[in-house]
Protein backbone atom coordinates (compact mmCIF):
# COMPACT_ATOMS: atom_id res chain seq x y z
CA UNK A 1 0.00 0.00 0.00
CA UNK A 2 1.43 3.54 -0.95
CA UNK A 3 -0.16 6.66 1.07
CA UNK A 4 0.83 9.85 -0.51
CA UNK A 5 0.94 13.36 0.94
CA UNK A 6 0.69 15.23 -2.39
CA UNK A 7 -1.48 17.23 -4.27
CA UNK A 8 -2.27 14.31 -6.63
CA UNK A 9 -2.01 10.85 -7.09
CA UNK A 10 0.88 9.44 -8.65
CA UNK A 11 -0.01 6.42 -11.66
CA UNK A 12 2.56 4.00 -11.35
CA UNK A 13 1.89 0.45 -12.81
CA UNK A 14 3.39 -1.94 -10.27
CA UNK A 15 2.49 -5.24 -10.87
CA UNK A 16 4.95 -6.45 -8.29
CA UNK A 17 4.25 -4.01 -6.24
CA UNK A 18 1.67 -1.73 -4.80
CA UNK A 19 -1.82 -3.10 -5.40
CA UNK A 20 -3.67 0.66 -4.24
CA UNK A 21 -2.57 3.69 -3.66
CA UNK A 22 -3.56 6.45 -1.11
CA UNK A 23 -3.33 9.96 -1.99
CA UNK A 24 -4.49 13.22 0.12
CA UNK A 25 -5.35 16.53 -1.29
CA UNK A 26 -7.51 19.67 -0.24
CA UNK A 27 -5.09 20.10 2.86
CA UNK A 28 -6.13 16.20 3.59
CA UNK A 29 -9.61 16.82 3.90
CA UNK A 30 -10.35 14.54 0.77
CA UNK A 31 -8.53 11.16 0.21
CA UNK A 32 -8.51 8.96 -3.17
CA UNK A 33 -7.76 5.39 -3.12
CA UNK A 34 -7.05 3.98 -6.09
CA UNK A 35 -6.60 0.17 -7.45
CA UNK A 36 -3.36 -0.07 -8.74
CA UNK A 37 -3.26 -3.29 -11.09
CA UNK A 38 -3.99 -1.74 -14.73
CA UNK A 39 -2.11 -4.69 -16.25
CA UNK A 40 -4.69 -6.85 -15.14
CA UNK A 41 -7.51 -4.44 -15.32
CA UNK A 42 -7.40 -3.74 -11.39
CA UNK A 43 -8.93 -7.25 -10.79
CA UNK A 44 -9.03 -8.15 -7.00
CA UNK A 45 -7.22 -10.62 -5.75
CA UNK A 46 -6.05 -11.59 -1.64
CA UNK A 47 -3.38 -8.50 -1.57
CA UNK A 48 -5.11 -6.37 -3.27
CA UNK A 49 -8.49 -7.35 -0.33
CA UNK A 50 -6.09 -7.15 2.67
CA UNK A 51 -4.37 -3.72 1.41
CA UNK A 52 -8.15 -2.12 1.00
CA UNK A 53 -8.96 -3.24 4.04
CA UNK A 54 -5.95 -1.95 5.66
CA UNK A 55 -6.57 1.40 4.14
CA UNK A 56 -10.16 2.05 4.60
CA UNK A 57 -9.35 1.26 8.31
CA UNK A 58 -6.40 3.48 8.34
CA UNK A 59 -8.53 6.17 6.73
CA UNK A 60 -10.98 5.61 9.24
CA UNK A 61 -9.02 6.88 11.97
CA UNK A 62 -8.57 10.26 10.61
CA UNK A 63 -10.35 12.87 11.71
CA UNK A 64 -9.30 15.47 9.55
CA UNK A 65 -10.74 13.79 6.05
CA UNK A 66 -14.56 14.79 4.78
CA UNK A 67 -14.48 12.05 1.51
CA UNK A 68 -13.13 9.81 -0.08
CA UNK A 69 -12.78 8.97 -4.02
CA UNK A 70 -12.56 5.09 -4.89
CA UNK A 71 -11.48 5.10 -8.30
CA UNK A 72 -8.47 2.84 -10.68
CA UNK A 73 -5.58 3.27 -12.72
CA UNK A 74 -5.57 2.69 -16.34
CA UNK A 75 -8.37 1.70 -18.55
CA UNK A 76 -10.46 -0.12 -16.52
CA UNK A 77 -11.85 0.45 -12.95
CA UNK A 78 -12.06 -3.51 -11.84
CA UNK A 79 -12.92 -6.93 -13.86
CA UNK A 80 -13.65 -8.49 -10.99
CA UNK A 81 -12.27 -11.25 -9.57
CA UNK A 82 -8.38 -12.58 -10.18
CA UNK A 83 -8.76 -15.62 -12.29
CA UNK A 84 -5.45 -16.78 -10.66
CA UNK A 85 -6.72 -16.21 -7.35
CA UNK A 86 -10.07 -18.23 -8.29
CA UNK A 87 -8.45 -20.67 -9.50
CA UNK A 88 -6.07 -21.31 -6.40
CA UNK A 89 -9.56 -21.96 -4.23
CA UNK A 90 -9.83 -25.11 -6.05
CA UNK A 91 -7.65 -26.98 -3.88
CA UNK A 92 -8.87 -25.08 -0.57
CA UNK A 93 -11.35 -26.97 2.05
CA UNK A 94 -14.74 -25.58 2.49
CA UNK A 95 -13.75 -23.90 5.66
CA UNK A 96 -11.07 -22.34 3.81
CA UNK A 97 -12.83 -21.24 1.22
CA UNK A 98 -15.53 -19.28 3.73
CA UNK A 99 -12.66 -18.18 5.37
CA UNK A 100 -11.29 -16.72 2.16
CA UNK A 101 -14.86 -15.40 0.52
CA UNK A 102 -15.23 -13.45 4.21
CA UNK A 103 -12.08 -11.98 3.50
CA UNK A 104 -14.19 -10.24 0.92
CA UNK A 105 -17.31 -9.66 2.62
CA UNK A 106 -15.54 -7.66 5.00
CA UNK A 107 -14.16 -5.47 2.81
CA UNK A 108 -17.70 -4.31 1.52
CA UNK A 109 -18.79 -4.04 4.88
CA UNK A 110 -16.24 -1.74 5.83
CA UNK A 111 -16.21 0.16 2.43
CA UNK A 112 -20.17 0.32 2.97
CA UNK A 113 -20.36 1.47 6.88
CA UNK A 114 -17.38 3.61 6.22
CA UNK A 115 -18.13 7.08 8.11
CA UNK A 116 -16.91 8.86 5.32
CA UNK A 117 -18.73 9.90 2.24
CA UNK A 118 -17.66 7.80 -0.63
CA UNK A 119 -17.48 8.26 -4.20
CA UNK A 120 -17.08 5.95 -6.08
CA UNK A 121 -15.44 6.32 -10.27
CA UNK A 122 -16.37 3.91 -12.60
CA UNK A 123 -14.71 4.11 -16.47
CA UNK A 124 -14.00 1.23 -18.44
CA UNK A 125 -14.94 -2.19 -17.33
CA UNK A 126 -16.57 -3.01 -13.97
CA UNK A 127 -17.63 -6.47 -13.78
CA UNK A 128 -18.32 -8.40 -10.61
CA UNK A 129 -16.12 -7.72 -7.46
CA UNK A 130 -15.72 -4.30 -8.88
CA UNK A 131 -19.74 -3.51 -8.84
CA UNK A 132 -19.94 -4.73 -5.00
CA UNK A 133 -17.04 -2.01 -4.62
CA UNK A 134 -19.64 1.23 -6.22
CA UNK A 135 -22.73 -0.32 -4.90
CA UNK A 136 -20.92 -0.09 -1.44
CA UNK A 137 -19.91 3.93 -1.98
CA UNK A 138 -22.32 6.50 -1.76
CA UNK A 139 -22.24 7.83 -4.68
CA UNK A 140 -21.09 6.49 -7.93
CA UNK A 141 -20.39 8.63 -10.99
CA UNK A 142 -19.70 6.69 -14.53
CA UNK A 143 -18.44 7.51 -17.65
CA UNK A 144 -20.41 7.36 -20.79
CA UNK A 145 -18.66 4.21 -22.45
CA UNK A 146 -18.36 2.37 -19.21
CA UNK A 147 -19.43 -1.36 -19.62
CA UNK A 148 -21.07 -3.18 -16.30
CA UNK A 149 -21.56 -7.03 -15.93
CA UNK A 150 -22.15 -9.60 -13.71
CA UNK A 151 -19.59 -12.11 -15.31
CA UNK A 152 -19.48 -14.95 -12.46
CA UNK A 153 -22.78 -16.94 -13.93
CA UNK A 154 -20.22 -17.12 -17.15
CA UNK A 155 -17.95 -19.55 -14.93
CA UNK A 156 -20.70 -21.35 -13.10
CA UNK A 157 -20.50 -19.37 -9.95
CA UNK A 158 -23.01 -16.96 -8.69
CA UNK A 159 -22.00 -13.10 -7.29
CA UNK A 160 -23.59 -14.34 -3.81
CA UNK A 161 -20.92 -12.04 -1.46
CA UNK A 162 -21.85 -8.89 -3.56
CA UNK A 163 -25.13 -9.82 -3.82
CA UNK A 164 -26.56 -7.81 -0.16
CA UNK A 165 -24.99 -4.94 -1.51
CA UNK A 166 -25.80 -4.15 -4.41
CA UNK A 167 -29.83 -5.33 -4.18
CA UNK A 168 -28.88 -1.95 -2.00
CA UNK A 169 -27.77 -0.11 -5.32
CA UNK A 170 -30.75 -1.25 -7.60
CA UNK A 171 -33.99 -3.14 -8.02
CA UNK A 172 -33.70 -6.67 -6.70
CA UNK A 173 -35.43 -7.63 -10.25
CA UNK A 174 -32.78 -5.73 -12.11
CA UNK A 175 -29.85 -7.18 -10.42
CA UNK A 176 -31.77 -10.62 -10.55
CA UNK A 177 -31.57 -10.00 -14.81
CA UNK A 178 -28.25 -9.38 -15.14
CA UNK A 179 -26.72 -11.56 -12.43
CA UNK A 180 -29.11 -14.36 -14.50
CA UNK A 181 -27.94 -13.40 -17.95
CA UNK A 182 -23.91 -12.19 -17.33
CA UNK A 183 -25.43 -9.24 -20.10
CA UNK A 184 -22.93 -6.37 -20.59
CA UNK A 185 -24.86 -3.11 -20.11
CA UNK A 186 -24.19 0.57 -20.25
CA UNK A 187 -24.22 3.83 -17.94
CA UNK A 188 -27.30 4.33 -19.18
CA UNK A 189 -29.01 1.23 -18.27
CA UNK A 190 -27.06 2.04 -14.63
CA UNK A 191 -28.46 4.79 -14.31
CA UNK A 192 -32.04 3.65 -15.31
CA UNK A 193 -32.23 1.13 -12.31
CA UNK A 194 -30.67 3.94 -10.08
CA UNK A 195 -26.96 2.10 -9.76
CA UNK A 196 -24.83 5.40 -10.59
CA UNK A 197 -26.16 8.72 -10.00
CA UNK A 198 -24.79 10.75 -13.12
CA UNK A 199 -22.80 10.22 -16.43
CA UNK A 200 -20.22 12.37 -17.43
CA UNK A 201 -17.68 12.30 -20.28
CA UNK A 202 -14.18 10.00 -19.03
CA UNK A 203 -11.55 12.67 -18.86
CA UNK A 204 -14.41 15.25 -16.94
CA UNK A 205 -15.22 12.28 -14.09
CA UNK A 206 -11.95 12.96 -11.59
CA UNK A 207 -13.12 16.65 -11.63
CA UNK A 208 -17.18 16.08 -11.56
CA UNK A 209 -15.94 13.42 -8.44
CA UNK A 210 -13.86 16.81 -6.80
CA UNK A 211 -17.53 18.96 -7.09
CA UNK A 212 -19.23 15.85 -4.69
CA UNK A 213 -16.04 16.13 -2.77
CA UNK A 214 -16.15 19.90 -2.15
CA UNK A 215 -19.79 19.52 -1.43
CA UNK A 216 -19.41 16.97 1.20
CA UNK A 217 -16.69 18.89 3.02
CA UNK A 218 -18.43 21.61 3.05
CA UNK A 219 -21.32 20.27 4.94
CA UNK A 220 -21.71 19.72 8.78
Amino acid sequence: MTIKNTDTATKTDTETGDSIEIAYIDNKTVALLRLNRPLRRNALNRNMIDAMQQALEHLQSLTTLRALVVLGNGPDFCAGADLAWMKSSRSYTREENVADAKVLALLLQTLQGLSLPTIGIAHGAVFGGGLGLLACCDVVLASANVQFCFSEVKLGLIPAIIMPFVSKAMPVREMQRYCLTAEVFGAEQAWRVGFIHEIYPEDALYEAAMVFARRFRENG
